[in-house]
């Protein structure tokens, strides 16, 4: 709603989202005239509670989907259209499951998110979601590296460890379970990290960024699933390819690349991660020229 003028908004113009090793995509994406996010689910580490198929995540990032475009659409900022849709989807959370549930066994998510306030952009990360834009002539990653980052770091350093003293990959993995939990009981706390969840709501706190809406030409948004492709196994980064002249041929061929290395390393082996294949979404964003008809 915040869009209430004759600017004419955002245009999708390429997306892609793959199911990594699941039967069910944990991630989501919605681009509208002028809104446009991915949400990257996380499921609570423990069996399923809410969800009848697929996983909590599923279920959390399409409720929280839904209420934020409906948020959106009466709001008259970002905050308060995410305010919003959180208290929604919290409440309904609440309603079905027991309160006292350890934060490692909650859903959660990251975002990667643009939206047109009057002539501004706010483009706004939690998690380790990934945002890029270009000005028309260089193209560079909008937000740096945050708590979430340092901490999967941390454990990831610990699985590396563990498979250089002859640890199988599965072992490994096993291994850093109860670290794992620790880091996800920091979601939300005070000292920790932000995310989208169904508790601490207060605490949720996206990085924020604002650009003249002119200022920007085009933006990338993607999960952290879909940026490991740069970030983790050194194929190009979207410096060298956001404003290629086909960006749905340019995204696709990213994806390829991604899964093909990794089947390549089914065994985790030389490139150590916390799962074999993880659910890849990217979306790209022009950014319309104002109507001067």
């Amino acid at each position: 709603m915040a869009n209430g003028n004759n600017l004419n908004g955002l245009q999708g113009i390429a997306s892609v989202s793959d199911a990594g090793q699941a039967a069910y995509n944990e991630d989501t994406f919605y681009i509208g005239p002028d809104l446009a996010f991915v949400l990257d689910g996380a499921t609570g580490l423990g069996e399923p509670l809410i969800a009848e198929e697929g996983s909590d995540a599923c279920w959390f990032v399409s409720r929280l989907s839904d209420l934020l475009c409906n948020a959106w659409s009466t709001q008259l900022t970002l905050d308060d259209a995410l305010s919003d849709a959180l208290a929604k989807v919290s409440a309904e959370w609440r309603a079905s499951v027991s309160p006292s549930l350890p934060g490692y066994q909650l859903p959660s998510a990251g975002m990667a998110l643009v939206a047109q306030e009057g002539d501004e952009l706010v483009l706004a990360r939690l998690g380790d979601c990934e945002l890029y834009v270009n000005d028309g002539v260089d193209t560079w990653r909008v937000f740096g590296d945050n708590a979430l980052h340092r901490l999967d770091e941390r454990a990831l350093d610990r699985l590396k460890q563990l498979q250089r003293q002859g640890e199988p990959p599965e072992k490994a993995l096993q291994a850093i379970k109860p670290m794992l939990m620790e880091h996800r009981e920091q979601m939300n706390a005070a000292h920790g990290y932000s995310a989208l969840s169904v508790v601490g709501l207060e605490r949720i706190k996206p990085e924020v960024r604002r650009f003249k809406r002119s200022s920007i030409k085009r933006v990338l948004l993607t999960s952290d699933g879909f940026s490991a492709a740069w970030q983790a196994y050194g194929f190009d980064a979207p410096e060298s390819w956001l404003m290629r002249e086909d960006p749905a041929a340019q995204l696709a061929f990213v994806l390829q690349q991604l899964r093909a290395c990794e089947t390549l390393d089914a065994d985790t082996v030389r490139f150590p991660r916390f799962k074999r294949h993880d659910d890849a979404t990217a979306v790209i964003i022009d950014i319309v020229p104002v109507d001067e008809t």
